[in-house]
């Protein structure tokens, strides 16, 4: 029965523990300190979300790592609930029975979970999502150049593969370019200068930004549901960031330039985020999202150099959200610093309101002002 199965040599010879554990698109860690830095990052997630299955297999099997068996299972069950069809879910099941199996009952549940193993691995679309995850774990755990370039190579494997259609919110391309689109414009953003440059060269940084604008201008077609146009919105606002703009300006400025002609849609940061804001609602939930929505909307307030009022209209929209995202059971750092920041920000312009004179007359004498409308913009900047 065995010879319809890839690769049942291996479970013939008993060798089960490689079955789960050293497959090619296996999650695995290099040191002790790797899985340290992934376990305490663990953050809840919403499930509806698509994405959710490959985070919940990427937190379980740091879980197993750590012997956090119970909390493993748990994000086993809650991905297995989602896609039981899914090569790394199994591969969790597997890993741990492996620590667990002591009993008859337990060892048979084994050698089901490989048989069911076996039988995914002649699936052409989950092989594509295993590689997929893969592809992504690699990137986000190692964060490193070589981690990175490896994983946009599988991912542009993955693209160029016929995927096959998938059903509802599970869609296999469009979970495939969110996540390489991900990776592309994190990379972008870790660049590091090296005698007050880039530390990438010219070519490299323009193809990294084609290959995410590709990405968006796909995300942006109108038939796809709301929430890829969502995260198309949202990264199309975070390649905007200064930090990619500093390196990247030449190349943002014609991808973007294409990005308009090719979608009919403008790529203002403030437009966008007015439009990332109609879908909070449809995902009250999603904490992780209104902090990174309140985050954009703190970066929007610190560039209102010019006019007051609507500085304090950005920062109180970035208190809103980062406020809202700072749940006792969804607590994520980025946005406890954002309602520092903003919070911060807020009290002094209102301080200055409040003691405008006296501190007009100091302004003036300390920085040698004479007019009101250099010591507005003193106080804004």
């Amino acid at each position: 029965m065995f010879s319809s199965f890839t690769g049942h040599e291996q479970f013939c010879d008993g060798n089960i523990h490689d079955l789960f554990t050293h497959d090619d698109y296996a999650f695995h860690f290099d040191n002790d300190e790797a899985i340290e830095k992934a376990y305490v990052h663990i953050e809840p997630r919403l499930e509806r979300i698509p994405g959710f299955v490959c985070h919940a297999n990427i937190d379980a099997m740091t879980c197993i790592k750590k012997d956090d068996h119970v909390r493993a299972i748990k994000l086993i069950e809650e991905a297995f609930a989602i896609d039981p069809d899914n090569i790394h879910t199994w591969m969790n099941v597997g890993a741990v029975l492996l620590d667990l199996a002591e009993s008859d009952t337990q060892q048979r549940a084994l050698e089901e979970a490989a048989l069911k193993l076996l039988n995914l691995k002649a699936s052409k679309s989950a092989l594509i999502t295993a590689k997929m995850e893969y592809a992504y774990w690699l990137a986000e755990t190692g964060r490193r150049d070589e981690h990175r370039k490896e994983c946009c190579i599988l991912m542009e494997q993955c693209l160029q593969t016929d995927i096959p259609e998938a059903d509802g919110t599970n869609n296999l391309e469009l979970n495939c370019r969110t996540l390489y689109m991900k990776v592309i414009i994190r990379w972008l953003k870790d660049m590091k200068m090296q005698n007050h440059k880039p530390s990438k060269s010219r070519l490299w940084r323009q193809e990294k930004v084609q290959r995410a604008v590709d990405q968006l201008i796909y995300l942006s077609h109108e038939s796809i549901s709301d929430f890829y146009h969502r995260e198309m919105l949202i990264w199309l606002i975070e390649i905007q960031r200064k930090k990619i703009w500093d390196h990247c300006e030449e190349a943002l400025n014609d991808e973007l330039c294409r990005f308009r002609e090719t979608t009919g849609r403008t790529t203002d940061v403030e437009d966008c985020i007015q439009q990332v804001i109609q879908y909070v609602d449809a995902y009250p939930d999603d904490y992780r999202f209104k902090v990174r929505l309140a985050y954009n909307c703190l970066e929007v307030a610190y560039k209102q150099e010019h006019d007051i009022n609507k500085r304090k209209m950005w920062l109180a929209k970035a208190l809103k959200y980062s406020t809202e995202g700072n749940t006792e059971e969804g607590w994520i750092f980025m946005s406890a610093s954002t309602i520092a920041a903003a919070q911060l920000h807020i009290w002094a312009i209102g301080y200055y309101d409040r003691h405008k004179e006296f501190l007009d007359r100091l302004i003036m004498r300390r920085y040698n002002i004479r007019g009101e409308g250099e010591v507005q913009l003193l106080i804004i900047m």
